[in-house]
């Protein structure tokens, strides 16, 4: 496939610099730079959702671009990676002596981004403290450092992004309702990869020319391992980054400088793959709702990928992988399981046992099952080893 053909179709922007956002040709990555292009020349404020990989943040800086802003700063703050007690400090500076350890004074985001704009991301996990306070700079302009009096002004765009849903956060109380309001005031949503299969080609061949061009290689990629990662793709855990990371693997592991379709990258078992399934294949129409059938089916479907811990507490990332599944919260969850309403692990190992017994029953060799359900045969065999079921080939 002529991947270079087909990035040509996909205009640049005018500083020739190419972004997720701007690599594809599909209806939905058009309509996001007609949104970007219509939001950009504004001041409102802005919430990108959508789910982790998707290109959040560079929808952000795309708008920054594209607006009267570009030539003042574009700011990021990730708003789950700072503790706390240290978010205000971060967002609005403080004065010498606030705290301990505020030996001077320093300028906060708001300050830096002054006349830019501030990328508040994972804005779902900011403090209620702190969005009391976001609330009143969005309608006033304005705000006091940590341990001081004076009155700040700033002109800052701030444009925010989540892959929570905000409205579930409102209902149980972990985020305000009219700070919600305010930055609403134009949603853009950022598509998922599945969404746009059509795009991968061009998106592959953008992070080849980056590898290559980082490690002066001349890695190509055939038809069939385009067809592949294709296939592949919807169940990446991290959307474009997922794929960005399994290109650059499988052209670390190319051979002849050509990614074939048996490329290591492809068939390590060990290959990241998100559980969530598209379009609710296990009938989950109210997602929201957890029932003992609903854990049920998803256990039974997901027997040999869901992940039982071996030491200490059972449930430890077996809750998190099946709140994925569900859809729901992880506390919801573990609540339900804790309650003893069901005994998720039985299920799992029963379903697990059931399978290999309609194996054998079958002759079906390990080696076939262990395709079947996407692990590798030493795995079935220990599977075979903890229930107790003797299975020689």
């Amino acid at each position: 496939m002529d991947l270079r053909a087909l990035a040509r179709a996909t205009p640049l922007p005018t500083n020739g610099r190419r972004d997720f956002t701007t690599i594809g040709n599909s209806p939905q990555i058009e309509e996001l730079r007609r949104t970007i292009s219509l939001v950009a020349p504004t001041n409102v404020p802005v919430l990108v959702t959508g789910e982790s990989g998707t290109g959040k943040e560079l929808v952000a800086r795309a708008i920054h671009k594209e607006s009267l802003r570009l030539p003042a700063k574009f700011v990021a703050v990730n708003c789950a990676a700072i503790p706390a007690e240290l978010v205000e400090s971060e967002l609005f500076g403080h004065v010498r002596g606030s705290f301990t350890g505020a030996v001077r004074d320093r300028k906060g985001r708001f300050q830096l981004a002054h006349e830019g704009t501030l990328f508040l991301d994972e804005i779902g996990d900011m403090p209620l403290t702190t969005q009391s306070k976001l609330l009143r700079v969005l309608e006033l302009g304005e705000f006091e450092p940590v341990g001081g009096t004076d009155l700040l002004i700033v002109d800052t765009r701030v444009v925010c992004a989540t892959n929570k849903d905000l409205a579930k956060e409102i209902e149980e109380r972990r985020f305000r309702r009219d700070l919600y309001e305010r930055l609403n005031v134009v949603e853009i949503p950022v598509p998922p990869l599945r969404e746009h299969l059509d795009d991968v080609p061009l998106l592959l061949q953008h992070f080849l020319e980056i590898f290559n061009t980082a490690n002066g290689r001349q890695i190509s990629i055939r038809d069939e391992a385009i067809t592949k990662v294709i296939d592949i793709a919807p169940l990446l855990i991290g959307n474009i980054r997922g794929l960005r990371g399994l290109i650059e693997r499988a052209a670390v592991f190319a051979e002849n400088e050509v990614i074939a379709a048996d490329n290591r990258a492809f068939t390590n078992p060990k290959l990241k793959l998100r559980f969530a399934a598209v379009a609710h294949p296990h009938g989950l129409e109210n997602k929201d709702e957890i029932t003992e059938d609903k854990i049920r089916a998803v256990a039974t479907k997901y027997a040999f990928r869901l992940k039982i811990n071996k030491r200490g507490d059972k449930y430890v990332g077996l809750i998190k992988d099946m709140s994925l599944l569900l859809e729901v919260s992880k506390s919801r969850l573990r609540a339900f399981v804790y309650s003893g309403s069901i005994d998720l692990i039985k299920i799992i190992e029963t379903e697990r046992r059931r399978i290999i017994l309609d194996a054998i029953e079958k002759k079906i060799t390990k080696k076939e099952l262990a395709k079947q359900v996407g692990i590798s045969r030493a795995s079935i065999s220990n599977y075979c080893k903890n229930l107790g079921i003797e299975w020689e080939n």
